[in-house]
């Protein structure tokens, strides 16, 4: 999957600087196959935070939690076009996104 090589690679110091396809009429006009997105890099790194805040959630049984990250990952967390934050409220779980500078991109902090 795309999103945990995101994280292999930049979590190896390796720094990703293109993901995707570059985002233009041409290449959705005239692609072929395979798949296309046009922000595919805020829908890996969305992912990235739905596992870390799935795997923190099974630590509690609270319906109302409160996540933290980084303040330039606000959005990130959210997921593209507030992904994550539907998905968590369809199973019963009211999630609000934090900023706190401390915490390093892709992870996330369960603040009750």
């Amino acid at each position: 999957m795309a999103a945990s090589g995101l994280v292999m690679f930049e979590g190896s110091g390796i720094r990703v600087i293109k993901c995707g396809l570059h985002a233009s009429e041409f290449v959705e006009k005239d692609m072929v196959g395979g798949f296309y997105h046009p922000a595919f890099r805020e829908l890996c790194e969305g992912m990235i935070y739905r596992y870390n805040m799935e795997f923190q959630l099974k630590q509690t049984d609270s319906r109302d939690v409160i996540f933290a990250v980084n303040d330039t990952c606000i959005s990130k967390a959210g997921g593209h076009k507030k992904a994550n934050i539907d998905y968590f409220s369809q199973q019963g779980i009211n999630v609000k996104i934090i900023g706190d500078k401390s915490i390093p991109k892709y992870q996330c902090e369960l603040r009750r």
